[in-house]
């Protein structure tokens, strides 16, 4: 009954209940069966549609083909908005960037050394940094709107605004002068100014830097204080002074100054020697062009001081002496420079041409000498070997003859005749001892022989080891040359017998090229060689004897060690 009373409208109650009382009077089968007829409908299955499947499918391609669309566009909004936020950061560093270049320009400005001022058309400043307050003697502030003309006098309004037009219309790069700016306090301000034209802002200024340059006057002042007394001493010095530099970066040489010394010197200017073509070079003889040369080249190439002797070319043909000595020093900016002077050593020379030629003409007559003597030696070796030996060997035939025919006749005459022939014997050794002195005949069977021969000699009278090494088939030498070494030989044994207190004593002869070198050596007391002239005549007779047989002498010796003697000459023909 509830749910036949559905259909029934409540705003109209009578209606409703009488339809209540009518169902309520039906017998519960009948309703039951009304129930079942008319109260459940039947309802179609969805799957026995046709056209629900086709609908369902056109649904679904519509939501797929929506739901791409919409995350199309919003991955293209999503990449929109990020490109975006990028360019807005990159906008955001880039104003930062800025911004902070801006204050960093600002700071240099503020903190630079050199005085800026920002300054409109009609002269007064508009900015100031604080060099430029402090170079001109003003409080912070104080410059601002102040007119040019307070700085610098003579600024009047024409020169100004001539000074701006040029400034506005140069491409070339800034304008630059030197002047005198005036003080807060009245003291003057000497100053290297450099003015730019600058548009900022739709504004114009002419900016103008200032540097104060008391201290490059006061530097130059000294500088050319420094290069006039440079000048004045150079021009006194007997020759000609240069300098010579080397750029750090290029390598190129050139000469930075010539004195004026020159024209004495060489006939000409310095402004013609420093042209590159021309130089030191150019003057000297072709002679010695090579060893210029190379002492020059050694000293660029090593940065040393540079020393030459050599003969120049003056203008005028005329031959001179010259020396050039420098020295190097190497600058703060890398550059090395060469400080020298080249003077006149004609007459030097020429005096030291002469000694050497005197001292050659003196060791000529020293070998003639040596030799003469030798020679005289070897005569009155002879002399005495064959005169007094014919002698003595006659008077020892007579004395025998005397003790054959009287001996027996007196005793005591026997015994002085005895006497007699031991004092003939004694004459005989001495003969042969002064002749062997005066030239040892061994030195006929060559210098190998003799100095085996002298070692056994000095063994003999000393009782000290002589070790001798000597090759076979030396060379021949000549006569000069074997009584040379020999003599040299008998002076340093003689040396080590008076003062080596030696144990031992070496002697080696070898042949090293076209040299035979001598080598006498010994484990005595040694000595300090003296580095002066030499005051034992021993050493300066064996040094004038390797000399005159154009050798070398060397002598080295240290306390406790020993002393070694070499001496080496140059093998030539007998």
């Amino acid at each position: 009954p509830q749910l036949l009373r559905v259909a029934t409208r409540r705003d109209w109650p009578e209606l409703a209940g009488i339809v209540d009382s009518a169902l309520r009077a039906i017998p519960a089968k009948d309703l039951e069966q009304l129930h079942t007829q008319w109260l459940q409908p039947k309802y179609p299955r969805l799957t026995e549609s046709p056209g629900f499947w086709q609908n369902l499918c056109l649904l679904l391609v519509v939501l797929t083909l929506s739901s791409i669309a919409i995350v199309f566009w919003q991955r293209r909004q999503q990449h929109s908005l990020e490109q975006r936020l990028v360019a807005a950061r990159e906008d955001i560093a880039l104003r930062a960037a800025s911004e902070e270049a801006l204050r960093l320009t600002q700071f240099s400005i503020d903190q630079s050394t050199v005085g800026i001022l920002w300054v409109n058309w009609d002269s007064h400043v508009r900015y100031a940094n604080r060099a430029a307050e402090s170079m001109l003697g003003y409080l912070a502030g104080g410059i601002i709107d102040r007119p040019l003309i307070d700085f610098e006098p003579g600024l009047h309004m024409d020169r100004w605004l001539n000074l701006w037009k040029r400034a506005r219309a140069s491409e070339d790069g800034p304008q630059s002068f030197e002047t005198n700016c005036v003080r807060a306090d009245g003291s003057i301000l000497p100053a290297d100014v450099s003015l730019s034209f600058l548009r900022f802002r739709d504004g114009e200024y002419l900016v103008v830097y200032l540097n104060d340059v008391t201290e490059r006057r006061r530097a130059l002042a000294a500088l050319q204080e420094s290069e006039a007394r440079l000048q004045g001493i150079a021009a006194n010095v007997p020759g000609l002074v240069f300098r010579l530099e080397r750029a750090p970066v290029t390598g190129q040489i050139d000469f930075a100054y010539i004195s004026e010394g020159s024209e004495s010197l060489v006939g000409y200017s310095p402004a013609t020697l420093a042209h590159r073509d021309k130089g030191l070079r150019s003057l000297v003889h072709p002679d010695d062009k090579a060893s210029y040369h190379r002492t020059q080249d050694h000293a660029l190439d090593t940065d040393s001081d540079w020393s030459w002797q050599g003969r120049i070319l003056t203008r005028s043909g005329e031959q001179r002496w010259a020396e050039i000595k420098a020295i190097t020093r190497r600058l703060e900016d890398g550059a090395y420079v060469w400080d020298g002077i080249v003077w006149d050593i004609s007459e030097s020379k020429r005096i030291e041409l002469e000694l050497a030629s005197s001292r050659e003409q003196l060791r000529e007559l020293s070998a003639h000498l040596e030799s003469v003597r030798e020679e005289e030696k070897a005569r009155i070796a002879r002399e005495v070997h064959d005169e007094l030996g014919q002698m003595l060997t006659v008077l020892k035939l007579e004395t025998s003859m005397c003790e054959l025919a009287y001996a027996q006749l007196d005793p005591g005459l026997n015994e002085r005749l005895n006497s007699m022939k031991r004092l003939i014997a004694q004459l005989f050794q001495l003969v042969r001892d002064v002749a062997t002195a005066l030239r040892p005949p061994i030195l006929d069977a060559g210098i190998a022989s003799a100095i085996e021969w002298q070692a056994r000699r000095f063994e003999a009278r000393t009782q000290i080891p002589c070790l001798v090494q000597v090759p076979d088939n030396l060379p021949v030498l000549s006569d000069a040359k074997a009584i040379g070494l020999f003599r040299i030989l008998q002076e340093a044994l003689t040396n080590v017998m008076r003062h080596a207190q030696a144990h031992t004593v070496e002697l080696t002869l070898t042949l090293e090229g076209d040299e035979l070198c001598l080598t006498v050596s010994d484990d005595g007391v040694g000595f300090v060689p003296f580095t002066g002239r030499s005051t034992s005549f021993g050493v300066v007779g064996m040094r004038e004897r390797v000399l005159i047989m154009g050798g070398q002498l060397l002598l080295e010796s240290e306390p406790g060690e020993g002393t070694t003697l070499s001496v080496r000459v140059p093998v030539d023909e007998a």
